[in-house]
């Protein structure tokens, strides 16, 4: 007799392709991975099965092409090895100490991108490289977010190679078991991994903060043919995302645009309340057109954010006028609140001696960022932040001056800009539309 245990109840929704080549992952490598015994059937291939949660992805594709051969999974632990294929033609017979099968290809509807608060942040979903090969690349405990076929992910310049060095990055995962990842030849690492550094997810946005004031642009949208928006039609986007976020997290927002019309602010705005580790929910855009002219929109977002709670989750905007006579996109836009110093300049004459750096910390309003500050024979020069921190209300005026290899006392009073506060991120998983 066998059990297969699919999960009907979902939060979210996701199509895909048919596939037809499966990888078969390790025993105890995916975790929450339903224990599947006996033969996977034609009749079988309807439900979904979770990979490793919170990515759910559709385990019974394969079995509609044509008329598709068994795939078994052997309850006395015999069977194929760890990295058998099985390819929907030719049968298969998996051993139970290989629980569960993985997409080998990603589904075409899923493009992961990542916009971070801080352009090119190094500290989303870090990871310790533990292992690699000139193909694989091994991490201590890896989020699940690497999971996701396609995911992009750097590697710190610590990292040191056998020969050689890595390529610049980013890197694209092929297929990933937790902790161990197969990188996709088209993105190859150059070199063979020796010691140190450490994995990270590579922020879509490497120059610009992503603000509100500088929205990250998905390349997830959907297309809107010229003259289709009708009275009364209605769409409807359901846009998955991972969240990463800080102790104190700023709040986001989740605009929408019909091509550089805004459609949807202030209320896209969501607040958090503590930090998440990358954890799964979903937005979904409702869109009614009163007339070919007039949309309005709501929103509602839902998931499981761990200890993130979510403030801000349900909100409706007044209609807005379009023009709907040519084609145009359904754009979904991601922004922060600056809540991180980004830059800072010396103001006041603060007793000063000698040559070196000295160190800036207590920030006003607020803020937990640090700095350093040259000084050249009592003279104040420039101001480096080491780290932006978070949780800036306003722009900092002040800091404490600590004596480091030149001597201060006191406070420095300064001008300085916010930008993105470091660890806050919102992956964006995939875009799907129902007109």
């Amino acid at each position: 007799m066998k059990t297969i245990t699919f999960l009907f109840a979902l939060i979210f929704t996701m199509t895909a392709a048919a596939q037809n080549s499966w990888t078969v992952a390790p025993n105890g490598t995916l975790t929450g991975v339903p224990t599947v015994y006996g033969t996977i059937t034609p009749g079988d291939c309807a439900g979904w099965f979770s990979v490793n949660p919170p990515l759910l992805y559709d385990v019974g594709q394969a079995c509609n092409q044509g008329t598709p051969a068994n795939l078994t999974i052997n309850n006395s632990n015999a069977g194929a090895a760890p990295g058998a294929v099985f390819n929907g033609s030719t049968p298969l017979t998996i051993s139970a100490n290989t629980i569960g099968a993985q997409l080998a290809s990603p589904p075409p509807s899923v493009t992961p991108e990542c916009a971070c608060a801080m352009a090119a942040d190094q500290s989303i979903g870090a990871n310790a490289i533990t292992a690699g090969t000139s193909t694989t690349i091994t991490g201590t405990s890896l989020p699940a977010a690497y999971v996701a076929p396609g995911q992009l992910f750097g590697i710190t310049a610590s990292a040191t190679c056998t020969s050689g060095s890595f390529n610049a990055g980013p890197f694209k995962v092929l297929s990933a078991i937790p902790n161990l990842i197969t990188v996709d030849p088209s993105t190859p690492l150059g070199c063979t991994w020796s010691s140190g550094g450490s994995l990270y997810l590579w922020c879509s946005n490497q120059t610009t903060d992503a603000l509100s004031t500088t929205l990250y642009s998905t390349s997830n949208n959907y297309s809107v043919p010229a003259n289709t928006i009708a009275a009364k039609s209605t769409y409807e986007l359901k846009m998955q995302i991972g969240v990463y976020s800080s102790s104190a997290p700023p709040s986001a927002y989740y605009k929408l645009f019909y091509d550089t019309t805004n459609i949807y602010t202030p209320q896209g705005l969501a607040t958090w309340s503590g930090s998440s580790a990358g954890y799964v929910g979903e937005i979904n855009y409702n869109i009614v057109a009163l007339s070919p002219s007039v949309l309005s929109v709501s929103e509602f977002m839902s998931g499981n954010f761990s200890s993130a709670s979510l403030v801000a989750a349900e909100n409706t905007y007044s209609p807005i006028t379009v023009s709907s006579t040519t084609t145009k996109n359904l754009q979904p836009e991601i922004g922060f609140i600056a809540t991180g110093v980004a830059t800072a300049t010396y103001v006041s004459s603060l007793p000063l001696s000698g040559t070196g750096n000295v160190s800036l910390g207590t920030f006003n309003a607020a803020c937990t960022a640090t700095a350093t500050m040259a000084v050249t024979s009592g003279v104040a020069g420039a101001i480096t932040i080491t780290s932006r921190g978070q949780s800036c209300t306003a722009a900092p005026t002040t800091a404490t001056c600590t004596s480091g290899t030149a001597t201060c006392s006191g406070t420095v009073t300064l001008t300085s800009t916010l930008g993105g506060a470091p660890g806050n991120a919102v992956i964006v998983y995939s875009l799907k539309p129902t007109p």
